[in-house]
C-alpha cells in the first residue's frame, strides 16, 4: 500500500520526460493551489505528489512517473488517485 506518506513507494520519474514530480505535505507556496488535504490521510499534514506549474508548460509537453509493476494475482490490488487543478 502506498500513500507517499514516507517516500514515493518505487515510483520513478522518467528520466526524458518534460516535468518533475515534486513530494509534499500541506498547500504548495503559491495561495490557492494544491489540496488543501491529501487523498488517503484526509489531513493538511498528509503527502502527495504534484507537477508545479508556476513556469511556462508547453502543447504536448508531459512529466511521467511509472509505478513499480503490479501483481495480477493480488485480487485487492488497486490504484486510486485525484487530480486537483488551480492556480
Amino acid at each position: 500500500h502506498c500513500n507517499f506518506e514516507f517516500d514515493l513507494c518505487g515510483w520513478k520519474q522518467d528520466e526524458n520526460d518534460d516535468f518533475d514530480w515534486n513530494l509534499r505535505t500541506s498547500s504548495t507556496t503559491k495561495t490557492d493551489t494544491g489540496p488543501a488535504t491529501d487523498h488517503t490521510l484526509q489531513e493538511p499534514s498528509g503527502h502527495y505528489i504534484f507537477i508545479k506549474s508556476s513556469f511556462l508548460q508547453l502543447p504536448g509537453q508531459k512529466a511521467r512517473i511509472s509505478s513499480p509493476v503490479l501483481s495480477r494475482r493480488n485480487k485487492v490490488c488497486k490504484v486510486c488517485g485525484g487530480v486537483v487543478l488551480a492556480g
